[in-house]
């Protein structure tokens, strides 16, 4: 009798669907020198700094240090940078303002804040600027929190 998808929890697809993605991960990274995900390009390190803070994320929310709200403010930061994409407008103080106020309401995620200010601002470790990509980790984090009917 052959399984039809339905009779997989859902559990083991999400696990298959990680590990097939992680053996074509290793695959493309010695083929290509980027690749387009979520509908951005970037290159493999700016991936890997992206998916370290999509575990620091979604560590967090899972031990509720902080709760789903600041995937929308790093959402809001992005939709501001979009606008102009000029490196010091307006949305270098509101995400200032708006990190500073996250931090105080969650302490026991302040010091991972502080550090993700710091990266949207300095982006010393991302090839492109951080900012830029600030809503891959921001959707990727919401996509796997999402609770499921």
């Amino acid at each position: 009798m052959q399984r039809r998808k339905q009779d997989v929890p859902k559990r083991r697809q999400k696990i298959f669907v990680a590990m097939c993605a992680g053996m074509v991960w290793r695959w493309l990274q010695f083929q290509k020198n980027a690749l387009f995900f979520l509908e951005t390009p970037i290159s493999w390190n700016d991936l890997e700094v992206l998916r370290q803070w999509v575990v620091r994320l979604y560590q967090a929310i899972q031990e509720d240090r902080v709760s789903r709200g600041i995937l929308g403010r790093l959402y809001g930061i992005y939709a501001e940078y979009q606008q102009n994409q000029n490196a010091w407008g307006r949305w270098r103080w509101r995400a200032c303002y708006s990190l500073a106020r996250y931090a105080n309401q969650h302490k026991a995620f302040a010091d991972d804040l502080q550090q993700l200010a710091a990266e949207l601002f300095c982006s010393t470790s991302t090839e492109s600027d951080f900012v830029a990509l600030i809503h891959i980790p921001a959707r990727w984090t919401e996509m796997l929190t999402r609770k499921e009917e």
